[in-house]
């Protein structure tokens, strides 16, 4: 029993010390980090919290996804998580974001607001991202028209939310097929036809200020508006298409909150 045991004891060294090596070797240190969120909210066994590694270097396309890890029955936050992902596929000159999101089947209980940057630049391996949860006070399923539409995301990258109404929203007014919101700086207003889950818009007219922090936010917000061509509802998600190309998501929420 003593030899077995010193055997066993030799191996499991043997094992951290490979795996020490290989780290040093390839490169392949994994992204490690926690999820947290403020809510006192206990999440059900159901849950399941997913993190993305995405290159989101080439501006005015859809990121790269270079990494995913999910994790079932998350537990209660901080959340500690490890992403593994190929060195090979990382260049220097580019930029790398991680992004999170916590989901119970298809509903979405929190979100990262905000890019959290990885690996290059001067940012490193690790990495602490805090979500925020989504408001669920709205009917289910809410309506395409009459919503309040909150942007929680343009292409797969998630964008900083302000307080209502300067937030980046949307709401489809029924009557005289009017489309109105912010786009995060400017309040805008146009048409729009939806036909089944087909839904364009209009040319959209809008206030003129100048918005330093977000002026990059709404350029990219009124040029996916114009390429959209198809919707999906998906329990309290807006989804807006281009093709099959993700443009746009939104959230059901109140306009007061």
């Amino acid at each position: 029993m003593l030899l077995a045991s010193l055997l066993l004891a030799a191996c499991g060294d043997n094992e951290d010390v490979r795996e020490e090596v290989s780290v040093a070797v390839t490169g392949a240190e994994p992204i490690v980090g926690t999820l947290s969120y403020r809510e006192r909210i206990a999440l059900r066994p159901s849950a399941q919290a997913e993190i993305r590694l995405l290159d989101v270097s080439a501006a005015g396309a859809p990121p790269t996804t270079l990494g995913i890890r999910r994790l079932d029955d998350p537990g209660l936050p901080p959340i500690d998580f490890r992403l593994e992902f190929n060195p090979a596929n990382i260049e220097e000159r580019n930029q790398y974001v991680v992004r999170a999101e916590i989901r119970d089947g298809d509903r979405l209980l929190f979100t990262t607001d905000q890019a959290y940057p990885v690996l290059t630049r001067g940012a490193g391996y690790n990495v602490d991202l805090m979500l925020v949860a989504v408001d669920h006070e709205p009917p289910q399923p809410p309506a395409l028209l009459g919503t309040y539409w909150k942007l929680i995301a343009l292409g797969q990258l998630p964008v900083p939310t302000r307080p209502p109404p300067q937030d980046a929203h949307l709401l489809l007014q029924e009557e005289g097929d009017s489309a109105v919101g912010n786009s995060g700086c400017n309040r805008f207003t146009g048409g729009y036809l939806v036909d089944g889950n087909s839904l364009s818009f209009g040319p959209l007219a809008s206030t003129r200020m100048a918005c330093v922090d977000t002026m990059e936010l709404e350029a990219r917000f009124l040029d996916a508006m114009s390429r959209v061509d198809r919707y999906e509802i998906v329990d309290r998600e807006l989804r807006l298409f281009g093709g099959d190309e993700p443009l746009m998501t939104f959230v059901a929420a109140k306009a007061g909150v």
